[in-house]
């Protein structure tokens, strides 16, 4: 899609690994499933056993990278997870690379019921702080259907970035909870362009 020879690279390499989270009343829940479909909204997620380094290939690779993009994905339980292995903030801190973090279209029913730009863009500040250049949102949005239990997320700039924010439709017509990749393609790629 961007024309690019790439790798996936674990976080970490550690196996076993739980992901753990609290809500806001205090409930601690275990496990991907749970935690993505919690009825009490999310105030912190870890990982256990904790104290897992970072793999070193992922550090190598943030070294050489000109651009980093965050997201899209669950928030909770597909993006931060990754930013909690020990020294992955560091890394990225380190970096001198772009910072991207696209928000996501829609909300995610359990997970970010009710988040804004802003809910988005901060529980992942409070997961991972690093200095981020832009934030992506989608300026194409339509109220979703209520039996979807999804709400839109609009195109606002989210409390406290001071960074470049860039509207762009990103949205994926066929499912309009979720990014065309291409549409988000040719914004990202077109960030570099600019600076």
């Amino acid at each position: 899609l961007l024309e690019v020879n790439g790798r996936v690279l674990p976080a970490m390499l550690a196996s076993n690994v739980v992901l753990s989270a609290e809500t806001v009343s205090g409930r601690v829940m275990q496990g991907e499933s749970l935690i993505g479909t919690s009825p009490d909204p999310l105030k912190r997620v870890w990982l256990e056993p904790q104290g897992l380094p970072v793999n070193p290939q992922v550090v190598q690779a943030i070294k050489g990278a000109d651009l980093i993009v965050i997201g899209p994905g669950s928030l909770y339980t597909s993006i931060i997870p990754n930013f909690l292995a020990v020294g992955m903030i560091e890394a990225l801190q380190e970096s001198r690379a772009v910072k991207i973090f696209v928000c996501n279209v829609a909300t995610q029913d359990g997970e970010t019921s009710g988040y804004d730009s802003s809910a988005h863009f901060q529980a992942f500040l409070d997961h991972a702080d690093i200095a981020v250049n832009h934030v992506i949102v989608n300026s194409n949005v339509e109220q979703l259907p209520a039996e979807w239990m999804q709400t839109v997320v609009k195109p606002e700039r989210p409390l406290g970035f001071l960074g470049k924010l860039v509207m762009g439709d990103v949205v994926d017509e066929s499912m309009r909870t979720r990014h065309d990749s291409s549409k988000l393609a040719n914004v990202v790629m077109a960030i570099p362009r600019k600076l």
